[in-house]
């Protein structure tokens, strides 16, 4: 989630037993911006208590302002030098001798006017998508514009708005949600328009450079490692589906819901099959699943909402976007919440388009009162009258030329075929209902046309269902019932079940029997001993294994003697008799294939086949024919296992020699994929990386839109030097410059992305007086980091392992930081005789309180978990999962900023800091640094010490006591001044701190320090000066004092490249 921090007065929260709110404040450092502020108190501390709130300082609050039910003690200077609004009302309320100021209707309450007011005062105020939108209403309210005061409120919320918030797709789905409470401010200041057509823009963006969003991560957490052949495969991701962002939206209200499909529509650009799945996902999300939730009070107008909803925004497509499943349970959800009829019209009209895929459980629509009918068969019967109107209107042919044209009309629509044939089979289901009245079931039944229907199966077994459950029905009732049915259309086996079916008319059995050539099934001897099926169920379930058994039967008997496998291939082998064993009389049975079945069988069921073939009938054979398949049987089987005897071994050679082109298969494509090699890549496909040398420190990585810059000096922890620093500026600068580059990514190789400035290189070259080298040095590097911090494209750094120093300097001013359970950061410079150089008087001095105080002056670590904390990380991931984010980064094909912020989040955790943080201590940190002078911060930890008796300070006392005295000066001065600069200025005092470091003017604890520490390793400095004591103010401002004519300052491109404020 997008954030953005105003303002620079740090907040901590103090809580007791009467609810206290508090954010203390020392106003001693601040600089002009504040000045005003600080004339008037030193001390600022929000207080909460009854409904309360005040700003306590050694002024008295002069103003009360009531929102809602909380009010507000507060100051009228620094709110009317802010709010054009306050102005007004506080001197209306000096006129009436008032000090309270009564705000009705203020948008987004107390909270909102809370942000407002600390704005006001300069404290820290973070922004995000769930309160932009009411700090937005509330400082449109109060009229904090450009008018009043120079980068006013609402000129910093536009831009958080228009430059992160609607350029992300969760953030921006999130604020659309929050506009609701927010109506009509939200609406007026056109935050909602904005929103949705942000939101439909990126639905119409091509899938193939979107990435999941927040809903679908559940889908691709973790995939899954496939083990084949002895070999890991690592399943692939599956591909970005056209509907990905259909869940995301489902969030949002109905209202809301309806304009952002409305823009989605309006766009032209997208499909209408993606339109229909993202209004049933809605349906599904919303629609409750019981029916006494439907037609409740509390929600049935909800309810009704939604569907004539949902119904509007259905493709005008002629129902092809929507499945028939899907328009039938929306059309049974609209009468039971009782919609219009225009809307009940449109379903079924559009059903009445897709009826062909209906199912029969589909067009089971429960009736409703008045009807006695259990299902409501009417309604069933004007979709299928409306789907013939629409079939005759489409068709070309005129079906009344002759037969040949009618054949032509049933060939080319299927779809009528498919229409006949289900609503044959919910006239079977309907057949049930004892009250369905037998005009309902003739009419529908008459509702599809003959060519629609060649085989009256299904009709039959509908017609035979409603004999069943009607038993009342006279004999010219069931006449006219039967009379729907063509008994030539029907099948074989239904034909045998209707010859015996006695529920039938005589007349109509005399006429199957006739028509199918079946009068001699009585005298069947196996048809005697069986029992004519009583049921439709049963005569379906007998038919289906009669069927099977003769088409198992048919095919074995083409298999002859001499036609078994040898070596795998089967023997043709011609016979003039091979088609009289399968010449059958009309009343033999169909044992007799049972018996061929059986002598077919393989080596494996010799016993049972025998057994089987003794026990057969006497007169299921033909006389003779026993003897001679039994010893057909005994030769077929001899045959059988000669040939997989001999097979044998070429069988197993055959599956040695698979299972090493398997192994040398699977070893190619390692090879191919880069697995097997060493070099880390970017993604499992062919690498096109462009490497200047082997032995280049600086190693370029290509993938799709994406260029890589890989730190490659694992031995010393990639250690920054002059070589690679310029070899950084240089890349950066030329893949600016490139417009078929999307973005950048930085990493390093081994266990450490950046452990910073190479401080033995430094020192052996000012050991050697190469002092000129040293200078050109930082200035290449500050250089760098100012191009860093207002690079044009998109910026990924993966901080995995120790970054310390300008590892930091060279990451931190990206767009992204991405951390990982191996990364360790701090800013050790201190213990070294030096400062925080690399833009760290930037970054670190707008941490959250006074932690980058304590992190410049005691060079403690921060995790991982930390760094996302406290704002130095956009992103975690497990290092794990490192390989998966590079390979989905490099698979991008889009540089939209919003992209590729999903794209890390697809495989990132949500963490928190654990209890042993120091991130927990962060009231002590701000209670000690706080301070104006380092001697005041340390005699502060030895008060804290000494009376909680707590380790933590005695062990940050040890790592102050062992730094340099001076270090720790100038680093103080730099963090506070740090605060109220850009990031060229920032860089410009950094490079004067750097140069009175290496110029050893006033002291040489540099040098000293990188060797105790790194070059002799005695980790014993001595420090000059020795002590704080003897650290004089002329030494400390001799650090920041501007450069001579004979050096120059650093120069920044600031008038090309914009600094961060």
């Amino acid at each position: 989630m997008k954030f953005m921090k105003l303002g620079s007065k740090p907040d901590t929260f103090q809580a007791d037993g009467k609810c206290i709110r508090g954010y203390p404040q020392d106003l001693s450092m601040r600089l002009a911006i504040v000045k005003q502020i600080t004339i008037m108190f030193r001390l600022l501390v929000w207080l909460e208590y009854s409904g309360h709130k005040y700003v306590i300082s050694d002024l008295a609050t002069d103003v009360t302002i009531i929102v809602g039910e909380v009010k507000f003690h507060l100051h009228k200077f620094p709110l009317m030098s802010k709010s054009n609004r306050l102005q007004k009302l506080v001197l209306k309320a000096s006129e009436v001798n008032s000090d309270e100021i009564d705000m009705v209707d203020f948008p987004g309450g107390p909270k909102a006017f809370e942000i407002c007011a600390k704005f006001c005062y300069g404290m820290t105020v973070t922004l995000n998508a769930y309160n932009v939108v009411a700090a937005r209403c509330a400082a449109e309210y109060l009229e904090m514009t450009e008018d009043v005061d120079r980068g006013n409120l609402i000129f910093k919320i536009e831009v958080f708005i228009n430059s992160s918030i609607l350029r992300s797709w969760k953030d921006s789905i999130i604020v659309l949600q929050t506009t609701k409470s927010l109506l009509p401010w939200s609406e007026n200041l056109k935050i909602v328009g904005r929103c949705i057509d942000s939101i439909a823009s990126k639905t119409s963006v091509d899938p193939a450079n979107v990435t999941w969003s927040y809903t679908y991560n559940r889908k691709l957490l973790a995939p899954e490692i496939i083990v084949k052949g002895g070999m890991k495969y690592q399943e692939k991701i599956e591909s970005v589906p056209k509907d990905w962002w259909v869940e995301d939206v489902c969030e949002l209200e109905i209202f809301l819901y309806k304009r952002v499909m409305t823009a989605v529509k309006s766009k032209g650009r997208m499909d209408g099959a993606i339109i229909g799945e993202a209004l049933k996902t809605y349906a599904v999300r919303w629609l409750p699943d019981s029916v006494d939730a439907l037609i409740s009070d509390v929600h049935s107008w909800r309810n009704k909402l939604l569907v004539e909803t949902i119904v509007c925004l259905l493709p005008s497509d002629k129902g092809v976007s929507c499945s028939c499943s899907f328009l039938l349970k929306l059309l049974k959800v609209a009468i039971l919440v009782g919609v219009d009829d225009s809307a009940k019209e449109d379903l079924m009209n559009r059903i009445s388009l897709k009826l062909h895929e209906a199912s029969v459980k589909d067009l089971l629509i429960p009736a409703r009162p008045p009807q006695t009918t259990i299902y409501d068969v009417g309604m069933v019967h004007s979709i299928v009258n409306q789907c013939m109107i629409n079939e005759k209107c489409s068709q070309d042919l005129d079906l009344g030329k002759n037969d040949v044209g009618c054949t032509d009309f049933v060939l080319g629509h299927g779809s009528l075929l498919s229409v006949g044939k289900v609503i044959d089979g919910y006239l079977e289901e309907i057949a049930r209902d004892p009250s369905l009245s037998l005009a309902s079931f003739i009419d529908l039944a008459r509702s599809i046309p003959e060519f629609a229907r060649p085989l009256h199966d299904g009709l039959y077994k509908a017609i035979d269902m409603y004999l069943k459950e009607h038993l009342s029905l006279t004999k010219a009732e069931r006449k006219e019932l039967c009379g729907l049915m063509d008994v030539k259309k029907l099948t074989m086996d239904a034909s045998m079940h209707a010859a015996q079916n006695d529920r039938l008319p005589l007349r109509v059995v005399v006429q199957v029997r006739a028509s199918a050539g079946v009068q001699s099934l009585n005298n069947n001897p196996r048809d005697a001993s069986r029992s004519t099926p009583n049921t439709v169920e049963e005569w379906g379930k007998t038919a289906a294994e009669d069927c099977n058994s003769i088409k198992k039967q048919m095919n074995q008997t083409k298999i002859k003697e001499g036609e078994f496998p040898k070596n795998g291939k089967f023997l043709k082998k011609d016979s003039r008799n091979s088609k009289s064993g399968m010449q059958l009389l009309p009343s033999r049975s169909r044992r007799i294939f049972d018996k061929l079945w059986v002598v077919g069988k393989g080596h494996g069921e010799n016993k049972s086949s025998e057994t089987s073939g003794s026990s057969q009938s006497p007169t299921s054979m033909v006389p003779g024919d026993t003897k001679s398949a039994v010893s057909s049987a005994k030769h077929r089987r001899h045959s059988i296992s000669n040939v997989k005897s001999e097979s044998k071994r070429d069988r197993e050679g055959k599956a040695k020699m698979q299972r090493v082109k398997t192994v040398l298969k699977a070893r190619h494509s390692f090879q191919r994929l880069g697995i097997l090699s060493h070099q880390r890549c970017f993604s499992a496909q062919p690498n096109y990386a462009l490497y200047d040398d082997f032995e280049d420190k600086v190693l370029v990585e290509g993938r799709a839109k994406s260029r890589a810059a890989i730190l490659n000096r694992p031995s010393a922890l990639n250690a920054l030097n002059a070589s690679m620093a310029a070899r950084l500026k240089r890349l950066y600068e030329s893949w600016e410059e490139n417009p078929d580059i999307g973005f950048v990514l930085m990493k390093g190789n081994g266990r450490a992305f950046c452990s910073g400035v190479d401080t033995v290189a430094l020192h052996r070259l000012l050991n050697e007086g190469k002092v000129y080298e040293c200078k050109r040095f930082f200035e290449t590097l500050y250089k760098f980091v100012y191009l860093q911090g207002t690079y044009l494209k998109p910026h990924v750094a993966i901080l995995d392992g120790i970054t310390m120093g300008c590892g930091g300097g060279i990451s931190l001013p990206g767009m992204f930081r991405l951390v990982t359970d191996k990364t360790v950061f701090s800013h050790p410079e201190t213990q070294l005789g030096f400062h925080p150089n690399a833009g760290a008087s930037f970054y670190l001095s707008r941490l959250p309180g006074y932690l980058g105080e304590y992190l410049a002056l005691t060079g403690d670590k921060l995790n991982g978990v930390e760094m996302i904390a406290c704002g130095l990380a956009t992103h975690y991931c497990l290092n794990a999962r490192l390989a998966w984010i590079e390979e989905r980064l490099g698979n991008l094909m889009n540089d939209d900023p919003a992209v590729i912020d999903s794209s890390l989040a697809q495989y990132g955790d949500l963490v928190y800091p654990d209890r042993s943080s120091i991130l927990r201590r962060i009231d002590t940190i701000d209670k000690c640094f706080s301070h104006d002078t380092v001697e005041e911060i340390i005699d502060s930890l030895e008060n804290e010490a000494a009376g909680a008796y707590d380790d933590w300070c005695k062990t940050v006392l040890r790592k102050m006591k062992e730094a340099s005295p001076l270090s720790l000066k100038v680093t103080l001065r730099s963090i506070r001044e740090g605060r109220f600069q850009s990031l060229d200025q920032c860089l410009a005092c950094e490079y004067r701190i750097s140069l009175a470091w290496i110029s050893k003017s006033v002291s040489n604890d540099f040098t000293e320090g990188v060797r105790a520490r790194l070059v002799d390793k005695d980790f014993a400095p001595k420090w000059y000066p020795a002590s704080l004591e003897e650290v004089s103010k002329d030494m400390v401002e001799y650090y920041f004092t501007p450069l001579g004519e004979l050096e120059p300052e650093l120069v920044l491109p600031t008038s090309l490249r914009e600094p961060y404020i």
